[in-house]
């Protein structure tokens, strides 16, 4: 059987380190990313060692990041915490420290987590030398980044399945979205095989966008995800409590994804709505609007006169077009749903 997409949630790390936050705000927020897929939530040691009543939060899920220091590790395990993401460079950096870490780390029977490889610079010396490492050291997992967002999603598919085979490691991917790649590189990481992704909800902290990757994931890559019934409503929540501005367009959240106006676009929409839509607005809790403009046709006035619960004569809906046409010029937007059945009166006297 195919193993399980893993998440490694960022959103929390990002939340402590951009905002100021009540321990509640971030309890609740850790429990609406838990709820909608398997998840790890990573933070880093010097974060989360000043967040008052640390317990409340609840560490069987979380995974600290810190340098690789004996001392380090031991002050997150009597926190409370048993998986660690260790950062080292083996090439510039004395093994004698990463060794002691690892030996630290190992006394608890703590899970450890590698984090090092960038994916845009590795050669084949470094290659070899990861090899190498993992015949001395207990570590079975490894974290491949792409600093700087430079690299594309094909590359990052061929790239990865190749390494997947010659490192003793399971790869676990960490994409930048500095040039907007993100969720392709993501989606390319999990074509090639990787399980666990680093995401955050909406993208903060420039990491894939937590909810582009699972939808992608489950509608272009055919992954056996469940869906949450609120997926867009609960990642919208988590952003305003951020204080972060979610785009009118932005893919999943966005308050105009599902807005449509066109006339031949309404017209296909309501009569078959997978040719324009990707998913049902219902699937991540969200509803379809038609937007009543210049732009409209007669099917767009049909379909708003039914949400309305307004029965006019078929033969008027011409007249009350070309009064909805008239009338969004003058004014420079759409209609409201205040101003149509005004416009309707008006039409058909």
């Amino acid at each position: 059987m195919e193993p399980a997409l893993l998440f490694i949630d960022q959103t929390l790390n990002y939340a402590l380190k951009s905002k100021r936050m009540n321990i509640a705000d971030l309890i609740d927020i850790k429990q609406k990313i838990a709820a909608m897929a398997p998840v790890i939530f990573d933070i880093s040691m010097s974060l989360l060692r000043n967040v008052p009543h640390i317990s409340e939060i609840g560490l069987e899920d979380i995974r600290v990041s810190l340098p690789a220091s004996a001392a380090q590790i031991k002050a997150a395990y009597d926190l409370g915490c048993r998986k660690f993401e260790i950062f080292f460079d083996p090439a510039g950096q004395d093994m004698s420290i990463f060794h002691r870490a690892l030996n630290e780390a190992g006394r608890k029977g703590m899970d450890v987590t590698w984090a090092n490889l960038n994916l845009a610079e590795y050669s084949l010396k470094t290659i070899t030398l990861f090899q190498g490492l993992n015949r001395n050291y207990p570590v079975k997992r490894l974290v491949v980044n792409d600093i700087g967002g430079r690299l594309e999603s094909l590359f990052t598919y061929r790239t990865l399945a190749w390494l997947k085979d010659v490192l003793p490691y399971e790869l676990e991917y960490h994409g930048d979205n500095t040039r907007g790649l993100a969720t392709g590189n993501a989606l390319g990481a999990i074509k090639s095989g990787i399980c666990r992704i680093a995401v955050s909800i909406g993208g903060v902290g420039g990491y894939p966008a937590f909810e582009e990757v699972m939808m992608s994931s489950k509608y272009l890559l055919h992954k056996p995800l469940s869906i949450p019934e609120k997926l867009a409503l609960d990642c919208k929540e988590i952003l305003n409590r951020m204080g972060e501005h979610v785009p009118a367009n932005k893919p999943i959240l966005g308050s105009r994804i599902f807005a449509h106006e066109s006339g031949i676009h309404v017209d296909g929409v309501i009569k078959k709505s997978e040719l324009y839509e990707p998913f049902a607005p219902e699937t991540v809790g969200l509803t379809r609007t038609i937007i009543i403009g210049k732009h409209s046709g007669k099917a767009a006035i049909q379909q708003k006169l039914r949400e309305l619960n307004m029965d006019i004569n078929s033969s008027y809906i011409p007249l009350v077009l070309e009064k909805v046409r008239q009338f969004s010029i003058r004014q420079k937007c759409p209609v409201s749903d205040a101003q149509l059945p005004e416009l309707v009166r008006e039409a058909i006297l």
